[in-house]
């Protein structure tokens, strides 16, 4: 079924053409049952050395981490059909059943719509953390799935920002008519993509525009810069007086002050 190098680790620079981005996920025992069996099943079927019971990162390309989503929603439908069934000799409940008929049909709706090949053309703006807007970049795309819209603007957030290293966990995403006020809607799962075909189509008819907004987080640490702290943190720690006064710290007070300071830092 895969043809690539199991001996070849994943990064961002390796990337290729079938696999443009990947999906930053975390391994934990408060998984939705079914995508803890998938993670689970794929864990024993390709023999990865991995300890189910303890927390991990991993990532998937565009299509598992759709199939991924969609074991969730399945998941929250259930629950939602099975709550509402309990409760069904009240009124109000025989409302919301009802609803929640439609809401089984709308899942269906979406994986269906998800297959249709469609154009949409969007005004692309993003936001960074604590600095103004970068210009706007209007982009015109050809999508039959969610991850095709969000892998192309995944592109151009690494382009436009010069930061070839970004990852889709460092923003967030959403949509609204262009020069409309608010915050808009998110864009992150089946049911958001939605929400966008159908106001796209509205805004198509008026006319109009969207904008999908990304919206770029605080800027971490980086994994290096930290890992280099700690260890100077550790060095300070692991002096011995003789080491002190070489560097010339030769009062107990200035010591005990350098290794109380490198214990708060940590």
């Amino acid at each position: 079924m895969y043809s690539c190098d199991k001996t070849i680790k994943p990064s961002k620079k390796n990337r290729t053409n079938k696999v443009k981005v990947a999906y930053s996920q975390v391994f934990a025992s408060e998984l939705f049952s079914k995508q803890y069996k998938y993670i689970k099943d794929n864990v024993t079927r390709f023999n990865y050395s991995l300890d189910l019971t303890t927390k991990f990162n991993f990532t998937l390309c565009s299509s598992c981490h759709s199939y991924f989503q969609r074991q969730r929603k399945s998941i929250i439908t259930k629950d939602t059909s099975n709550s509402l069934e309990n409760n069904k000799t009240n009124d109000d409940c025989i409302i919301l059943d009802e609803s929640n008929d439609n809401t089984k049909h709308e899942f269906e709706v979406d994986e269906k719509s998800e297959t249709e090949q469609i154009t949409i053309s969007f005004n692309l703006v993003i936001k960074p953390f604590a600095d103004p807007s970068l210009p706007s970049k209007w982009l015109e795309i050809e999508t039959s799935l969610l991850d095709d819209i969000l892998a192309d603007i995944h592109h151009y957030v690494g382009k436009l920002t010069g930061d070839r290293e970004i990852m889709h966990s460092d923003y967030s995403v959403s949509f609204k008519p262009e020069k409309s006020e608010g915050v808009g809607a998110q864009l992150e799962d089946i049911q958001d993509y939605k929400k966008f075909l159908s106001d796209y189509k509205k805004l198509v008819d008026k006319k109009k525009n969207m904008s999908i907004i990304v919206s770029l987080k605080k800027k971490r640490q980086k994994r290096k810069e930290i890992s280099d702290s700690e260890e100077s943190e550790n060095q300070i720690n692991d002096l011995t007086n003789a080491e002190f006064d070489q560097l010339g710290v030769n009062k107990i007070g200035w010591r005990k002050t350098f290794r109380a300071a490198a214990k708060r830092y940590k």
